[in-house]
Order: C-alpha cells, then sequence, then structure tokens
C-alpha cells in the first residue's frame, strides 16, 4: 500500500540523511586531525603532559560511551526485536526477554500507574532477569514471555489506555473548537499541525516515562507513514460523502460541517496510529498499523459521531441561528431540524458500514481514490501529447517603386 506522497517524501529524507552524515564526517575527520595534533603539540611538550593528555582523553571516550549505551538504552521501545514464534531459537527468545525487561522496567516508572501496579511490572522483571540467569531452557523463556504478557503487561496497558484516550479526546475537543472558531483571523493550518504535533508528543509521554527526543521524532516519521501509505488523509473525505449528500440545507454552516469531521478524523486516526505504535509488543511495522485502522474504522465513525454531537453541533447551531437572520420566524425550530437532519445521516453511513466488512469498505475507498489520481494524471498526460504547430513567418512583399 504505498501512496504518490510517501515514495517522494522517503527520497527526500534519505537525501537528508545522506547530506547529514557527509557533514558529520567532514567534521569528525577535522576534529580527529585537531586531536592528533594536540597530541603531538603535548609529546613535543614533555612525556608527563603527553600521558596526562592520553589519560584525559580516554577517560573522555569511555564516559561518552557510558553515555551513548544508557542514551540507546532509553530508546529501546521503539527498537524492539520481533516476536518470536514457535519456531524461534535460544537467542531470539533470549534478546526478546531482555526487551522486555527493559520495557518493563522503563514503564514501572510512569508516574501515571498506581503503585501496585509499578511494584508488580518491576517485580516481572527481575523474574526475568533470575531466569536468564539459571541457564533457562526454550520453555522456561516462552513460559517466562507469555506470563509477562497475560498477567503484567496487559494489566498495565488498561490503565495507560484510559490516560490516553481521555487525552485524545480533550485533544480532539480542542482542534475542533479552533478549526471553526480560530483564536487568530489567520492560521488553521498551523493550528492543525500545532494539535497533530501535541497529540502525538502527549500519547508518547502517556506510555513511556521521560521520552527522549530521538523518541519523539520517530513517532512522528512512523504517524506520517502510516497516514501517508494508507491514504487516510482523503478516505475520511470518501466515507462521509454520505453525510454531505443527504444532510438537510444549512448555508454557510455546511463548510463548518465538512471542517469539523475531516479533524476529527484525522485527530482520531493519528491517535490510533499512535497508540498501536506505543502498545505493540515486539517489532511494529506500518503495514500491522494499516491494517489495524482498517479494522477499526467503524469505532472510529463512532468516535467522530459522539464528538459530532457533543461539540460540533452546537457551535454550529449557532451559526445556523445567526445566518438565518431575525426574518425567519422559527429559526430555533429551523436548527432543530438540521441538527436531527445530520446525526441521522451520519448514523446511516455507521450503520452501512456496520454490513459489510470494513476492510473491504477501506480498500474500495482507497482503490477508487487512486483510480481518480490515475485518470487525473492521464487526463494530464494526454493533454500534453498536443502541442501547438510554429508560427508560420509572414512573406514580406517587396515595397513598389
Amino acid at each position: 500500500m504505498t501512496s504518490r506522497i510517501y515514495p517522494a517524501t522517503r527520497a527526500l529524507s534519505r537525501a537528508v540523511v545522506r547530506i547529514l552524515l557527509l557533514v558529520a564526517s567532514v567534521v569528525g575527520a577535522i576534529l580527529i586531525i585537531e586531536i592528533i595534533r594536540a597530541a603531538l603539540l603535548f609529546r613535543r611538550t614533555g612525556p608527563v603532559a603527553f600521558y596526562g593528555f592520553i589519560a584525559v582523553l580516554t577517560v573522555g571516550l569511555v564516559y561518552l560511551a557510558i553515555r551513548l549505551h544508557f542514551w540507546r538504552s532509553r530508546g529501546i521501545v521503539f527498537r524492539a526485536p520481533p516476536r518470536p514464534g514457535d519456531k524461534a531459537t535460544f537467542r531470539e527468545l533470549k534478546t526478546f526477554v531482555r526487551y522486555l525487561i527493559h520495557l518493563l522496567k522503563r514503564v514501572a516508572d510512569h508516574p501515571n500507574l498506581p503503585p501496585a501496579q509499578s511494584r508488580d511490572a518491576r517485580q516481572r522483571a527481575y523474574d526475568l532477569e533470575s531466569t536468564l540467569a539459571s541457564h533457562p531452557l526454550l520453555d522456561d523463556l516462552r513460559r517466562g514471555i507469555s506470563r509477562s504478557e497475560t498477567e503484567t503487561w496487559k494489566p498495565l496497558l488498561e490503565t495507560l489506555d484510559r490516560n490516553a484516550v481521555a487525552f485524545a479526546q480533550y485533544k480532539m475537543h480542542a482542534v475542533v473548537r479552533d478549526a471553526i472558531e480560530p483564536p487568530f483571523p489567520i492560521g488553521n493550518p498551523a493550528l492543525l499541525v500545532y494539535h497533530q504535533i501535541t497529540l502525538i508528543c502527549g500519547l508518547v509521554d502517556c506510555y513511556l516515562p521521560r521520552a527522549t527526543l530521538r523518541e519523539y521524532g520517530r513517532a512522528l516519521v512512523d504517524v506520517w507513514r502510516v497516514l501517508t501509505g494508507g491514504d487516510y488523509f482523503r478516505i475520511g473525505q470518501r466515507l462521509f460523502d454520505g453525510v454531505y449528500r443527504n444532510s438537510p440545507p444549512m448555508g454557510p454552516a455546511a463548510s463548518d460541517l465538512a471542517q469539523a469531521l475531516s479533524v476529527i478524523w484525522l485527530t482520531w486516526t493519528t491517535a490510533q496510529v499512535v497508540m498501536h505504535r506505543c502498545r505493540t509488543l515486539g517489532r511494529w511495522t506500518v503495514d500491522d498499523a494499516i491494517q489495524h485502522i482498517d479494522r477499526s474504522v467503524v469505532d472510529s465513525l463512532m468516535v467522530t459521531r459522539d464528538t459530532l454531537i457533543e461539540d460540533v453541533l452546537p457551535l454550529i447551531k449557532l451559526r445556523l441561528r445567526h445566518s438565518l437572520g431575525p426574518a425567519v420566524a422559527d429559526a430555533a425550530g429551523f436548527s432543530e431540524q438540521v441538527i436531527e437532519g445530520i446525526v441521522k445521516s451520519v448514523d446511516s453511513v455507521v450503520q452501512g458500514l456496520r454490513t459489510r466488512s470494513p476492510e473491504q469498505t477501506v480498500e474500495e475507498s482507497r482503490r477508487s481514490l487512486r483510480a481518480a489520481s490515475l485518470q487525473e494524471e492521464r487526463t494530464r498526460q494526454i493533454s500534453y501529447v498536443y502541442s501547438a504547430p510554429d508560427e508560420r513567418r509572414r512573406r514580406v512583399m517587396p515595397a513598389e517603386p
């Protein structure tokens, strides 16, 4: 499932990484040359200064290596090994158990967890460490992984999910209000991007305590890969075509409805991607995340419906009364009919998706979007085939004598 946007961003990111590696290589070469020059200078000064310089340099390199090791170990959650299967080797099981130990120890320090759950997670990590130290068998490692997942990891996720869902709902309410009634006269796209970035970083904090900049950046990149790889930017518009078609006339408030549905859909889809990224026990892939989002389309529509009824429709109702003006006698009754028609339209879309497979519906929308894009590109190519003929030179008649 590749989109038309993702290959371009991937090529651009590769070019940026190569440029940064080239700059880092040049800076590193210059630094090594300067260190060698300083060592030669201290050697000419005397043996005491030379060996002292070598000792300071060695201590500094050891300190940097230790700091790098702990820095990399903090980001182990987003560098997970693949989940071991039935035919996994002893080395693969041992690697995954070490990953579980790091994960449980880190999540145990989360401030949102009750003390009892933090204590249980830390104790489970100590039990896995003792299992590794006692020359375990393959069955011992598999049993430790299974017990850690069912008895410790799943209860932890239930507690962390409540905080993550509450934060995602808060961000949906905020982004809807800022989209319909922006605090500034201009800058709606900037506000939307701000809310999405803060949503991603906040959800990472809901699952990982003291997240690093590297983990925030990795989460942002992974969310972008899923949204572009699954064409979720445009699938929401196609899913809500029935709402736009069956809604009663609303005048200027129709644009508010369309914008509200779009931002709610995008915000909740982004939240689902981040939650799936943080909840996955083992190696995470873009294809798995796309399949997970496709399976939860109906749930996403229900969340969109609830947010629409609770936050968007009261604002649209006020705008309807202002747009109708005092000349309409039954403005309040008309606005109530419009709101009821919108709710029925959304419910009809949800009921239509429930009768079919969510994955099939999303895949059909994705194929139709790609077909429209291909047709547009083909039309553009056909239009480029014809070219205007060259301008013919005008024959200049000789002047009469």
